[in-house]
């Protein structure tokens, strides 16, 4: 039960994504990495599937559990002069781990494209039903 909660987790991940990667293409944005924290990213298995599903690196942030702090922090350190630029910012921006797309796990677990298809079908006929 557990493994079917965490990939319905990176399954609906890979939703939302879905819609930010058509924004970014219609802004012509060009994404090289994912950045995760906290919770169920502290999981190497949780990552690769995570990358798996995306079929995106994953980059685990080096800030565990508190990355909207550091963020924060981050930007109220530069706009009090502490950092000169974005620049300075990056450099303290580390990733303990990175994960890639593992192409024999994708041909493997190639129903997740199924799964994924057949989930958006539910979930229309639920909001069609529902109206």
């Amino acid at each position: 039960m557990l493994r079917a909660v965490i990939e319905s987790l990176a399954i609906l991940i890979r939703i939302k994504m879905d819609g930010i990667r058509d924004d970014l293409d219609r802004n012509r944005i060009n994404l090289r990495a994912i950045r995760v924290s906290g919770g169920v990213t502290k999981s190497k298995n949780f990552n690769q599937l995570l990358a798996n599903i995306l079929k995106f690196p994953i980059e685990k942030s080096n800030f565990s559990n508190a990355s909207s702090v550091y963020g924060a922090a981050f930007l109220a350190g530069l706009s009090a002069g502490i950092f000169e630029n974005v620049e300075d910012l990056k450099k303290l921006r580390q990733c303990d781990e990175k994960f890639y797309p593992n192409q024999d796990e994708i041909f493997k677990k190639s129903s997740y494209e199924f799964d994924l298809k057949n989930w958006k079908k539910a979930l229309k006929r639920f909001n069609d039903w529902n109206e």
